[in-house]
C-alpha cells in the first residue's frame, strides 16, 4: 500500500490516493482525501504514509515502553 498526491483536472483539486494491489496484481487507486492546496494534500499524504509504517510505530512503541517502565 502506498499513498500519492494526484491532480484532478476536472475538479481542479489535489487528491490523496491510496494505492493497493488487486488479486490480479494490478494497482488500484482510491481517493482518501481532497484538497485545493498542494501543501495540504502533501501533508495529509505524509500523515497516511506514516500511519501505515510499521517501523515507525515499532520505534514509537519502544520509546513509550522505556518511558513508562
Amino acid at each position: 500500500m502506498r499513498f500519492t498526491v494526484e491532480w484532478h483536472d476536472k475538479a481542479e483539486r489535489w487528491d490523496v490516493v491510496r494505492w493497493d494491489t488487486t488479486a490480479e496484481g494490478a494497482w488500484a487507486g482510491t481517493t482518501v482525501d481532497r484538497r485545493f492546496v498542494l501543501e495540504d494534500a502533501e501533508e495529509i499524504c505524509a500523515y497516511h504514509t506514516d500511519m501505515m509504517n510499521p517501523a515507525l510505530w515499532a520505534d514509537v512503541e519502544s520509546k513509550f515502553n522505556r518511558e513508562t517502565a
